[in-house]
């Protein structure tokens, strides 16, 4: 099954839409003990998730996504301190996340691995955010899930018949998730190394090196990267501006691009095909084929 096509929505793309919301939103309650435990160096199985105010452990009842939080207004069922609204926010994007790779992408393994993917983001869009880092389980995790899917479709080509094929999606080839991992990583260390030569500080932690990294093997060696970059850097220059013109901060104020180059990767997993597009417009070049 491929994308879903606009207009009239039958009641199995319904059950698949619902589906895929209630298991992105268990992500997403993964996703929160990842954000809060990871750059803690916490062990992200033990011990059982808990209140991280009164310390007592929670019941099943209590980890039911998106629905405890609304339940309990916001509040520990047991010492009525405030859970904090991003745990709420995390599991409707992962929920919202899942069901828009099942919508641009269908029912594939490449659909599954776009949604896991698009949850390592969020966890590293947070984190870089709290934290001013990018742990390094979140681009290992990503990139993993980026080779996995480009072997499997590689291996797909060669021994699939076209009907099963279509069960594995659209994937970048094992060589090109290699080489969109090695450039995405160089492209972003030089341009690490310019703004740090430049600014006189560190311009860019070696966080976004890697997490460029392991969206290269994603989106492989083609100009939906050079639309990623470009993507990434225009978001990371319009909120620079406005948290200047509006919050007033000093120039030297430290700005987390981690944010942004996940902003970019969402676009272009979801959209992969509308990034090339318009880039080869702009710019008239010619698919890269590898």
């Amino acid at each position: 099954m491929g994308a879903i096509p606009t207009g009239f929505i039958s009641p199995l793309q319904i059950a698949g839409i619902v589906i895929a919301f209630v298991v992105g939103a268990c992500f997403g309650s993964f996703a929160n003990v990842c954000i809060y435990r990871l750059p803690r160096r916490m062990s992200i199985l033990n011990p059982p998730s808990h209140c991280t105010f009164c310390g007592t452990t929670l019941r099943w009842h209590d980890l039911i996504p998106i629905l405890s939080i609304l339940m309990l207004l916001g509040k520990c069922r047991y010492c009525k301190h405030p859970i904090g609204y991003r745990h709420f926010f995390v599991e409707l994007l992962c929920a919202l996340s899942f069901v828009a790779s099942f919508w641009r992408h269908g029912v594939t393994v490449h659909s599954l691995i776009v949604a896991m993917t698009l949850v390592g983001l969020i966890v590293a869009f947070f984190t870089d955010c709290e934290w001013y880092l990018i742990p390094d389980e979140v681009p290992l995790a990503i990139g993993a899930l980026g080779v996995f899917g480009a072997l499997v479709a590689s291996l797909s080509r060669q021994f699939l018949s076209p009907s099963l094929i279509n069960i594995v999606g659209n994937q970048a080839t094992l060589l090109s998730a290699i080489m969109g991992m090695l450039v995405g990583a160089l492209v972003l260390s030089l341009i690490r190394k310019f703004g740090t030569a430049i600014f006189r500080k560190e311009a860019m932690g070696l966080g976004d090196v890697k997490l460029t990294a392991a969206i290269g093997s994603h989106i492989g060696l083609s100009w939906a990267l050079v639309g990623y970059f470009l993507i990434a850097i225009m978001i990371g220059a319009i909120v620079g501006i406005v948290i200047l013109l509006m919050m007033r901060k000093r120039p030297h104020h430290y700005m987390p691009f981690g944010p942004f180059l996940s902003l970019a990767a969402v676009v272009c997993l979801l959209f992969p095909e509308t990034i090339t597009h318009i880039v080869q417009s702009i710019y008239g070049l010619q698919p890269v084929y590898l």
